[in-house]
């Protein structure tokens, strides 16, 4: 069981592994046809990145999928059309800034340091939930 699923759980929310899809972006809006025609379709969906989302979208422009009637929809990294999107989409912002300096900074320091250590630090950097229209 993932981190995700232990979450879940522990809120009250039990996963449904068909809801769960890992696939090339070329499958995804085969995947969304698959799973919005199942009797107990989710009610909400999660896309991971900006391509999942696009075709998340796409699908839903073309096959009139009303957001957040018939589906609730959460993105993440905070794309640049999230806010002016109709309706609004929520969003998972991640500070990418932050994440690409500090990259840099540990890159330049082993490049530097050709015998130094590799520094073994887990780096967290805090996302941010942004509540618009979409769910």
């Amino acid at each position: 069981m993932n981190a995700c699923e232990k979450r879940l759980l522990r809120h009250g929310s039990p996963t449904n592994k068909d809801y769960l899809v890992s696939t090339e972006i070329v499958h995804i809006q085969e995947e969304l046809t698959r799973m919005l025609a199942m009797h107990n379709h989710p009610t909400a969906l999660l896309a991971l990145n900006d391509r999942v989302l696009t075709e998340v979208l796409a699908y839903a422009k073309e096959h009139k999928v009303n957001i957040p009637g018939d589906v609730a929809l959460i993105g993440i990294d905070d794309v640049s059309f999230a806010e002016f999107y109709h309706p609004a989409l929520t969003t998972v912002a991640q500070p990418v800034f932050a994440m690409g300096k500090k990259a840099a900074e540990l890159l330049l320091y082993k490049i530097g340091n050709k015998a130094a250590e590799v520094d073994r630090e887990v780096y967290r950097f805090e996302p941010k939930l942004i509540i618009r229209e979409s769910c």
